[in-house]
């Protein structure tokens, strides 16, 4: 669908329907892969023997870790799910559709800045500085202005919204019928 010329207020939402559906697929996908990488390290965690009592083990630490990962992982897949039906109710109109699109895109700019924070206090605390901790920073910092963006833009939509809900009709118009006189020549009694 083509977008709407520039200076009409229902532009923004569909550039936030179309934010928000590339960004729910990415969610997904980024999701996907952190599942598998979770299994993976599950995988390869050895088995450790029961004991009672003493400090944790490395295989109980990494246990730890794993299941942090996979409530991130379960977070990020549900908020892109999320986006994915907004964006396809934000065309349609829904006001509830824009207000949940604005809290999940919140949640999620300040995951990102609390990941694009982290990258930057272990690049700057590390001993070298790789090329894999520049991609990692890198990532964050673009998905977190793609997020500052869809709120933007979602911010914008509430007004299309409402031009959406009043300046169009919806449903049909009242047809009334018109009362004809009773003329007695155009009909005449039945005869018997």
């Amino acid at each position: 669908m083509a977008l709407p010329p520039k200076g009409d207020v229902t532009r923004p939402i569909y550039l936030a329907a179309r934010s928000m559906l590339v960004l729910g697929i990415l969610c997904l996908i980024g999701s996907t892969c952190g599942l598998i990488g979770t299994i993976g390290m599950f995988a390869a965690m050895p088995a450790a023997p029961a004991r009672t009592g003493g400090p944790p083990t490395t295989g109980q630490f990494i246990m730890v870790i794993g299941v942090v990962l996979l409530v991130i992982t379960a977070i990020y897949a549900a908020i892109g799910v999320t986006f994915i039906i907004c964006s396809v109710r934000i065309k349609q109109g829904k006001r509830w559709a824009v207000t949940t699109g604005l809290v999940l895109a919140s949640i999620a700019a300040a995951f990102c800045g609390l990941s694009l924070l982290g990258n930057l206090a272990g690049m700057a605390t590390g001993p070298a500085v790789g090329s894999d901790d520049w991609i990692g920073t890198l990532i964050s910092a673009l998905f977190l202005a793609a997020f500052i963006q869809l709120i933007v833009h979602l911010k914008q939509s509430f007004v299309g919204i409402e031009r959406m809900a009043y300046g169009s009709q919806r449903g049909f118009d009242v047809v009334m019928p018109t009362a004809q006189p009773y003329n007695p020549q155009q009909y005449p009694p039945r005869q018997r």
